[in-house]
Order: C-alpha cells, then sequence, then structure tokens
C-alpha cells in the first residue's frame, strides 16, 4: 500500500486505525468483482465501437454481456459474500473469499486469479458468440 492508498484509506475509513496489507474479504471480493466491471466494459465498449451487437450491463453488483446469444455475467452478493459466475457452455460457478489462503477461491477451494478467469470467461463468450470451440489469445 502506497502513500496515497494510506491517506485515501484514512479519509474513507477514519474508525480503521492502521490498513492491513491483506484485504478483507469485502475488499477482496470487491476488488474481483472490479476486474469483472473493467473487463466488460472494455468489450462493450470494443463492440460498440466497431458496430457489432452487444449489450451489457457495469453498474451495480450485476456485470453482464451479451454477444449475439452468447451471454456471460458476474454477481456481486454482498451480504453472502460471493461472486456467481455465469459462462456460455460453463457449470455456474460460485466464487467465495477463503481467510487462511487470503484469496478468492473457486468452488473446490482453489485460489482464483480474477483477472484470468475474467477473460477467460470472455473468451468463452467471444467464441460461443463466433460458434468457434478454440481458445483466444489472452485467455491464460
Amino acid at each position: 500500500m502506497d502513500d496515497w492508498q494510506k491517506s485515501l484509506h484514512a479519509a474513507i475509513v477514519p474508525e480503521a486505525s492502521q490498513p492491513s496489507m491483506n484485504p478483507s474479504a469485502d475488499t477482496a471480493l470487491e476488488i474481483a468483482f472490479g476486474y469483472a466491471r473493467s473487463e466488460v466494459t472494455y468489450v462493450l465498449e470494443l463492440a460498440r465501437t466497431h458496430k457489432q451487437k452487444a449489450a451489457g450491463a457495469v453498474a451495480g453488483d450485476q456485470v453482464w454481456l451479451t454477444l449475439g446469444d452468447a451471454r456471460l455475467a458476474f454477481a456481486f452478493d454482498r451480504k453472502g459474500r460471493t461472486i456467481t459466475v455465469q459462462v456460455p457452455g460453463q457449470d455456474e460457478a460460485t466464487l467465495t473469499y477463503d481467510a487462511a489462503k487470503h484469496a478468492v477461491v473457486g468452488p473446490g477451494g482453489e485460489p482464483v486469479d480474477m483477472r484470468a478467469k475474467v477473460r477467460q470467461a470472455i473468451d468463452a463468450t467471444v467464441a460461443a458468440w463466433k460458434g468457434t470451440p478454440a481458445q483466444l489469445p489472452g485467455g491464460t
């Protein structure tokens, strides 16, 4: 955490005396969900700029993207501390925070690299839209 982040933390959460280097469950899930929001925003803007049929939303706790008939969705349940991920052609997955691992984890308890997970989900959505089973670059 750099000086700016410490100062911001103190301004927003004055009752917390010293921020921890390890984010809380709420913070870690918020950051993870932020990756989904950011990448879906990029895809929506890219698709719309190039006049592709795309729809979606990135505000609030429901982030989704539709390309043709392919739909991708991330839902953040703040009270339940979960992120539900729906990817075309895959089973729905629920992500949670594991305090012992200091990580967002998947259904099997494995730590999740959220940036990679979001990009793989977008790749799968684009592949479903295009009707191609091939893996797209950048999703690993």
